[in-house]
This record gives C-alpha cells, sequence and structure tokens, in this order.
C-alpha cells in the first residue's frame, strides 16, 4: 500500500511502522524483536541481537546472536531499514543449532579486531587471538581461571567456548571475545573451534549430560582436525582411595553411588578406547579436590567454621588431596606446550600431602575461629540423614525442570519460610547449639587414606605446581577477607556455600 501524492505525515507512518525503533526500549507485543549491541568505545555496531517470545523459544538462551556480515553496512555503524513489507514483532526461524553462532555468523577478522587499513593494521583476530587452543567450559570455575591467567599474561593463543550467554559473565571484564557452542552437539562445536590445534574439555553441568557431552567434544575436535583433546575428570572415579599404588590407568569404578562419578567413569571408558588414533592425541586428567578463591571446597569450609559448623571426620587424619586452581591450570598448559604429548590418564594433585584437620585449622587460625570449636564425628560408618533423601530428589530431572520454572526470589523465600515452620519458636536459634550436617560426599572425602600418585604425570610434562600450600592459603584468606566471609558481626551463609560434587573437578 502507497500514501498519496503529497501525504508525507502517512509516509513517514507506515516507514516507522515497517522500521524496527532501536532507541526507544519497550515491552509486551510491541517490543521490538531486533536491537543493537554497539561497542561503545569505537561506536560502531558489533552485532544485532534478537529474541522471541516465549511460546516460540527453542531453548532457554533468552537472546540469539546474529553477527552482521563483515562489510555490510551495520558493521560500520549504521543501521539496515527495513522494507515496507517487514513486519514486526516476528523473527524468522533460523535453522541454525540453538544457542551456537554458526560459522558463517561467527566473529570474521575484520569484523571482531578491525584496525586501520594499510600499513597500520593489525593481523587478523583469526591468526592471532584465536585459532590455537578451544577452552570448552570457559565460563567455570577453572575454565574462567585459565581465561583470565592467559589474558593478564597477555596469551591471543587462547579461543573461550561458553554454552550460554550468561556464561561469558564471569570473565566479562577481561574484554575478551567468546564463542558458543555445546558439547553435546559436536557438529555445530566443530564449527566453532574450527582452527584449533587443541581443544581442552572443561565442560561441568548435569551428570546426565558428562558422557554425551564426552563423545561430542571429541568428535568435534575430530571434525575440526584438531592434533590434542586434553579431558578434565576427577579423582572420584575411584570412589576412596584405598591404595597408594593405584596407577593412572586403572579402570575406573561405574557402580559409584553418585551419578557424578559414575558418569565421569563412563566418560572415561569411552576416551580409553580413543587413545590410539594417531590423529587426535587424547589426554586425560584426574583432578581431585580443586580449591581457591571461588572454590566451593574452600567457601564451604569458610561457612561452616564462620558458623560453628565445622567438622572433622575421627581426628582429622584423613588425606585431604587437594589442587589449587592455578598448580591445574598450570598441569593442563604444560600437556599443551608439549612437543609430542603421549595419550593417556594422568593423575595431578597439589605437591604437598595436606590432612584434613591441617586444611580446617590453617583455615580457622586465619579466620580468627578457634579451632576447638570443630565438630568430631565418627569415622566407623556414615549415618545418612533427612539431607540425603532431599538430594537424591534435587537430583531428579523432574525437580530440575520444576525449579527452573521458579525465579531465584521465589526460591529463596520458599526456603526461608520452610526453615521458619521447620526450626521451632522465634528466638530458639540464638541459643541453640549449632550442629554439623554431615554429608556423605564430604564424610567419604575426609575418610581417604591415600592420595593418587602422580609420578607419572611428572615423568611426562615435569613439575607444573607453582602454588604450594602456604601460598594457596595466603591467597584463599586474602580472598575470603575480600568478600566479606571474616565479618563475623554481619556474615551470613549463602546456600550456594553447599559442596557440590562437580566441584570435584572443572568447578
Amino acid at each position: 500500500m502507497e500514501s498519496a501524492p503529497g501525504d508525507r505525515t502517512a509516509g513517514r507512518r507506515l516507514r516507522r511502522r515497517a522500521t524496527p525503533r532501536t532507541g526507544r526500549p519497550r515491552s509486551g507485543a510491541l517490543a521490538p524483536t531486533r536491537r543493537v549491541v554497539a561497542d561503545a568505545r569505537r561506536g560502531r555496531v558489533l552485532a544485532h541481537r534478537s529474541w522471541r517470545p516465549a511460546r516460540d523459544r527453542e531453548t532457554h538462551h533468552v537472546f540469539r546472536v546474529h553477527v552482521p556480515p563483515a562489510h555490510s553496512d551495520a558493521s560500520r555503524g549504521a543501521l539496515r531499514r527495513a522494507g515496507g513489507g517487514h513486519r514486526r514483532g516476528r523473527t524468522p526461524r533460523r535453522p541454525h543449532d540453538r544457542g551456537l553462532l554458526p560459522a558463517s555468523d561467527a566473529p570474521r577478522p575484520p569484523l571482531a579486531q578491525r584496525g586501520r587499513a594499510g600499513a597500520g593494521a593489525r593481523a587478523p583476530l583469526e591468526a592471532t587471538a584465536m585459532g590455537r587452543v578451544a577452552i570448552i567450559g570457559a565460563g567455570g570455575f577453572v575454565g574462567a581461571r585459565f581465561v583470565e591467567k592467559a589474558t593478564l599474561a597477555g596469551r591471543d593463543d587462547v579461543l573461550p567456548v561458553v554454552r550460554s550467554l550468561r556464561s561469558m559473565a564471569r570473565n566479562a571484564h577481561l574484554g575478551r571475545p567468546h564463542r558458543l557452542g555445546d558439547g553435546t552437539r559436536p557438529e555445530a562445536l566443530a564449527d566453532a573451534i574450527a582452527g584449533c590445534d587443541a581443544v581442552v574439555n572443561l565442560t561441568t553441568g548435569d551428570p546426565a549430560e558428562i558422557v554425551a557431552s564426552a563423545i561430542g567434544v571429541h568428535a568435534a575436535a575430530k571434525a575440526a582436525r584438531a592434533r590434542l583433546l586434553v579431558h578434565i575428570s576427577s579423582a572420584l572415579v575411584y570412589a576412596g582411595i584405598e591404595r597408594a599404588d593405584l596407577p593412572d590407568d586403572a579402570p575406573p569404578r561405574v557402580d559409584h553411588w553418585m551419578p557424578y562419578a559414575r558418569e565421569k567413569g563412563r566418560a572415561e571408558m569411552f576416551l580409553r578406547g580413543k587413545l590410539g588414533d594417531a590423529d587426535l592425541r587424547v589426554v586425560v586428567l584426574r583432578p581431585s579436590l580443586v580449591w581457591g578463591p571461588g572454590s566451593p571446597w574452600l567457601l564451604a569450609p569458610a561457612t561452616e567454621l564462620m558458623t560453628r559448623t565445622a567438622y572433622l571426620v575421627g581426628d582429622g587424619a584423613g588425606v585431604c588431596a587437594l589442587l589449587h586452581v592455578d598448580n591445574l591450570v598450570s598441569s593442563i598448559d604444560a600437556v599443551l606446550a608439549h612437543p609430542s604429548p603421549v595419550s593417556g590418564f594422568f593423575n595431578v594433585a597439589d605437591d604437598e600431602t595436606t590432612t584434613w584437620r591441617a586444611y580446617y585449622e590453617a583455615l580457622a587460625h586465619g579466620l580468627g575461629v578457634d579451632p576447638a570449636t570443630i565438630h568430631p564425628v565418627a569415622a566407623d560408618r556414615y549415618r545418612g540423614g533427612f539431607h540425603d533423601r532431599r538430594e537424591a530428589i534435587q537430583g531428579l530431572r523432574l525437580y530440575k525442570l520444576l525449579k527452573d520454572r521458579f525465579s531465584v526470589e521465589t526460591r529463596a523465600a520458599l526456603k526461608a519460610r520452610l526453615r521458619g515452620a521447620l526450626g521451632g519458636p522465634a528466638g530458639s536459634a540464638a541459643t541453640e547449639i549449632p550442629r554439623p550436617l554431615v554429608k556423605r560426599l564430604q564424610w567419604e572425602m575426609q575418610t581417604t587414606r591415600e592420595r593418587l600418585p602422580t609420578d607419572k604425570f611428572r615423568a611426562t610434562f615435569g613439575d607444573a605446581n607453582p602454588m604450594s600450600f602456604a601460598d594457596g592459603i595466603a591467597a584463599a584468606l586474602a580472598w575470603l577477607r575480600f568478600i566479606g566471609v571474616d565479618e563475623r558481626d554481619a556474615f551470613a551463609p549463602s546456600a550456594a556455600t553447599d559442596l557440590d560434587p562437580t566441584a570435584l573437578a572443572a568447578g
């Protein structure tokens, strides 16, 4: 439909209806389906961010990123105007993988790292900052630390890969470009890591997806023609360590009571059958308790000490097989730097053999807590309770689906109301003596009497542990003070400090 000649007002109305506005946000049915993602420092458009109503979404990811072509008008800062036939409120379905930048839309060198033309032009990003090492799971505890250390060291050979846009938040302050990729979708992941010589699998998440993710990452690395795959497993695949001479290539237990450990073992069994591949070498690292600033294996004990609910099983003489996150990052780097890495399984741990009592007392002294407040717990057998049944329910897929339907605020309010209903009359908590909540995972870890040998890794890749136990404790205490854990009067424990099995490995 065209407006009558001379009717400029009607024409402007038609053009306004055909062109989504980007300067003023709207909500509801009139909200524009595309929004500009701009680089404020350079005054140019980087990408269009679009979304669909909840009923049309194929995934829980709210946004999709569609990067404009490298030489389009949008990449120079000018929006393309929609034609008269453009219908606002609808975004055509895209055939590409959910939540992933396809190869055609991936950041191209002129877009991702634009500079001056001619002699002063910078090298394309694909040839410098990308194309060497893909860190899959870069939004997790270990992955984020790897990317952070690489960025601070000025390295440009690391490509962070995350599963969703929200996983980029942990390293947003670094200003480093990321790629989106899902380990359970190997074809799309292969496009995301194209050009990488090495792939590091640090993915965590639902135990039900561990094996599928390991299979998918391996297939993607093969399709991308990578030369090396570094897979992070967990020492938990052996349950309680009973032999000091347990070889690194000993088969894992696949009958573990914990789904996380059981599926980690099955992932190892899959990779065991791929060790003979000459085109893609597979190195499996098997860490134990990865600790350091931000780790649940640091925050949970510190929280228990502050709330007088910390406990030690027996006399606390069990082996606390710690591995500082910086030492794990250095171990991964040692494998990547090896001129000819050998496929196989390798245990990794800190140099010192530490007991649980030494670990808890070091934290207690640094936080100003009397170690005498640590509760002793019998070591003869584990005594389960209601929380074990609760955790079993929380591991069900139906529970997770229902949980995702409620906001964080709603869940916190429901938990507070439930605690109030079960906590007895008001004021009783002030006089009640704190009691520890003994959990099966922590009880089993504290009753471990041996540590896995790490001689094979040292003989192959050298000594890669720059962080000592004393230095790690000093850094941990500084971080705990920074977040306010040592402020006893104002400290309030958080449910987020609960130990999670995924903290045993990539975290």
